[in-house]
C-alpha cells in the first residue's frame, strides 16, 4: 500500500503544478517526485488513475497482500 500511497502522492503534486494528465514520465525522474519506479512486492504492475476521482491500483491478486488503496465513502 505504501507504494500506491506514493504513486498517489506524486499524481497529485503533478496536478497541482500543472499538468492535468500525469504520465509515469510526469512523475518518476531524478528531478521528479518519485526517484525510482516502485515495484510491486507480488506480482503486479501498477497503473495510474484515469481521473481525480480514481486511485492508483496494482494488478496484482495476491490473497496475502492488499494491492488497493481504500476508497473514500
Amino acid at each position: 500500500i505504501s507504494n500506491l500511497k506514493q504513486i498517489q502522492g506524486a499524481v497529485e503534486q503533478a496536478k497541482m503544478g500543472g499538468v492535468a494528465t500525469p504520465s509515469w514520465n510526469d512523475i518518476i525522474g531524478s528531478d521528479k517526485f518519485i526517484k525510482v519506479t516502485p515495484t510491486c512486492p507480488g506480482t503486479g504492475t501498477y497503473s495510474l488513475p484515469n481521473d481525480d476521482t480514481d486511485n492508483p491500483k496494482c494488478s496484482s491478486s495476491d490473497a496475502g497482500y492488499v494491492h488497493a488503496l481504500p476508497t473514500a465513502s
